[in-house]
C-alpha cells in the first residue's frame, strides 16, 4: 500500500479515485461471495490510509477524488434479502463514513497549513 502512494505521489500529484469491491471482504454478499477475502476493518484501515494524510499535506487525499463500492448483492446473503441487505448496508455506510472522515481529516490540515 505504501509503495502504491509512493508512486502515485511521486514528483506529480495524480486525481485518482478509490475502488473497493466488495467481493474482495470475506462472506460478503455479492455476485462472487467467497469465504476468502479481507475483514470489512482490513478494508476500512486501507481506505483512510489512502485518504488521509494529516501530518503531510501533500499526502495521498490530496489526489483521491471519489470513492467508489461495487458488487455488493444483499439478495445473495446468508438467507436472503433483509440479512444480506443488512450485511451489505452496514459495511457500506462503515466504508464511506471511514472515506469521509479520512477526507475532512486532510482538508482540515490544509485549512490550517494555509
Amino acid at each position: 500500500m505504501n509503495r502504491a502512494l509512493r508512486y502515485l505521489h511521486g514528483d506529480v500529484t495524480l486525481d485518482v479515485g478509490l475502488e473497493v469491491d466488495l467481493d474482495s471482504i470475506a462472506g460478503m454478499p455479492s455476485s462472487a461471495k467467497t469465504p476468502v477475502g479481507m475483514a470489512p476493518e482490513q478494508v476500512a484501515h486501507l481506505v483512510h490510509a489512502a485518504c488521509s494524510s494529516a501530518s503531510d499535506p501533500a499526502g495521498p487525499a490530496s489526489a483521491v477524488r471519489y470513492f467508489h463500492l461495487s458488487e455488493g448483492a444483499p439478495r445473495w446473503g446468508a438467507g436472503g434479502g433483509e440479512d444480506g441487505s443488512r450485511t451489505v448496508g452496514k459495511t457500506a455506510a462503515m466504508l464511506v463514513a471511514t472515506y469521509i472522515r479520512a477526507r475532512t481529516r486532510w482538508w482540515r490540515s490544509q485549512v490550517r497549513s494555509s
